[in-house]
């Protein structure tokens, strides 16, 4: 395979570069992408890196230590509400400093955030790299504000992408669109939670491998090359593997069809309430990820053949368009996982392996109100109102393009909806009075061929 590389500095911007692959294929290789994303690595550390991480959540804890550990990166903050002024004011009360903690025995890492404002004016025309790490609902408030001011070159991603966020980007860039590179993870590279707000975050576990799509597909080595340089961080086991390692992903496509968060949240809490009569409180919180049943197996073993027939029909219509990244739920946890889960193991021994025996996850609960008498379900939370309408209600309006029945995806939509008081389907259709408020093509006004055209290009 010929491969021809050119990587430009300027004064205004990081690194760009150019590819030219006779084989799309070969980026499958993980030792190929390692030696390209490698190349562009070793000429950022001469670089100055602007970079503006919008939101003020766990993973925006994470990426604060990470990015601001780096000396020559400026890190910003940019938080649109009004919580802005007492995040800054916690902030500064710890000289402006985050500290990452790693329950895996990786050191700490401590970041300098050298500005926090509720103005994009402020942070965007400069910024390089802008990162939104807020829950997908929250995606669209960010693009409108920030467009505006980006500049021609600014790679400007989500973490994480869920569904439709490339379509949801497009629609509030305007002229900006084509300006930009654009980027969406697959999933967030950790679990985390902040201990003290504005200063110290425990990283109870790192993703091995995170699949990353970008728009243009020819930035691809170059964004996973910024995003692996500014945080990846050295393996507790080997000081030469940064993890987690950022990997390119064929299309945005991918990102909506292979939405974890969409297929593991709802299902598990679907199948554990769904006989629930919406009013007697639980005693306790039952355990979540360790909770998963047979059941719960059964149910996203379901929903995954449907996520099959998608990619299946997908490739009989538009043969050019590579969903290759979109794989089994099993196939997924191994390649995020790694070790822990042995071949063969099936869905529950899977779940068990990732929570329970691996430490992973271990421990965490359904998210509920207490009420008296005990718990009941907290409809307002992300597994709900991030999870349906830019995750499901996505996928099950993509398959409706396609003319394909999802009866797994709708049965949970259908009860998660309720619990929420919306409607995003009627009768089985996308076509609710709440549809506004989803990422759904149909939203957009496009059409199936609309759709494809950018992924077919």
């Amino acid at each position: 395979v010929e491969l021809t590389m050119q990587f430009i500095h300027d004064d205004e911007k990081i690194g760009r570069t150019q590819v030219v692959c006779d084989h799309d294929d070969m980026v499958r290789s993980r030792d190929a992408i390692e030696a390209h994303v490698g190349r562009y690595i070793n000429s950022l550390d001469k670089a100055h890196i602007n970079v503006t991480i919008c939101g003020g959540g766990n993973a925006t804890h994470v990426l604060a230590a990470y990015i601001g550990h780096h000396a020559n990166t400026n890190c910003s903050i940019l938080k649109c509400n009004e919580h802005f002024q007492s995040f800054k004011d916690a902030l500064a009360s710890h000289d402006n400093t985050i500290i990452a903690h790693h329950r895996d025995g990786r050191p700490s890492v401590e970041g300098k955030v050298d500005f926090v404002t509720n103005s994009p004016s402020e942070v965007i025309p400069e910024a390089d790299v802008v990162i939104i790490s807020l829950p997908a609902n929250a995606h669209e408030i960010y693009f409108t504000c920030i467009a505006p001011y980006l500049s021609a070159g600014t790679i400007v991603g989500v973490m994480v992408a869920e569904g439709g966020a490339d379509w949801a980007a497009r629609a509030c860039m305007g002229d900006k669109e084509d300006d930009i590179i654009f980027f969406g993870m697959e999933t967030l590279p950790w679990a985390c939670r902040y201990e003290e707000y504005a200063h110290t975050v425990n990283v109870r576990e790192t993703k091995q491998i995170v699949n990353v799509a970008v728009d243009p597909p020819s930035e691809r080595f170059h964004v996973c090359a910024v995003l692996q340089y500014l945080i990846g961080i050295p393996s507790a086991s080997d000081i030469h593997t940064s993890l987690p390692e950022f990997h390119p992903v064929s299309n945005m496509l991918s990102m909506t069809l292979m939405n974890m968060n969409a297929f593991v949240h709802p299902s598990i809490i679907y199948c554990k309430f769904k006989d629930w009569d919406g009013v007697t409180p639980f005693p306790e919180k039952p355990l979540f990820y360790e909770g998963v049943d047979d059941f719960t197996a059964t149910t996203l073993q379901a929903m995954n053949a449907e996520i099959k027939a998608i990619k299946a029909t997908v490739g009989d219509r538009y043969p050019s368009v590579d969903l290759s990244n979109v794989v089994c739920i099993l196939e997924w946890l191994r390649h995020a996982y790694g070790d822990p889960i042995p071949e063969g193991a099936d869905m529950r021994k899977s779940m068990n392996c990732v929570c329970k025996e691996s430490g992973r996850y271990s421990g965490i609960l359904h998210v509920m109100n207490e009420v008296e008498g005990g718990f009941v379900p907290d409809a307002s939370y992300r597994y709900f109102t991030e999870d349906i309408p830019c995750g499901l209600v996505v996928i099950k309006a993509f398959a409706e393009l396609l003319g394909l029945e999802t009866p797994t995806i709708i049965t949970v939509i259908e009860w998660m909806q309720r619990m929420m008081g919306k409607e995003y389907l009627v009768n089985g259709r996308v076509c609710g009075r709440d549809v506004a408020e989803t990422k759904a093509p149909q939203r957009f006004g496009l059409s199936l061929d609309q759709v494809m055209k950018r992924y077919s290009d």
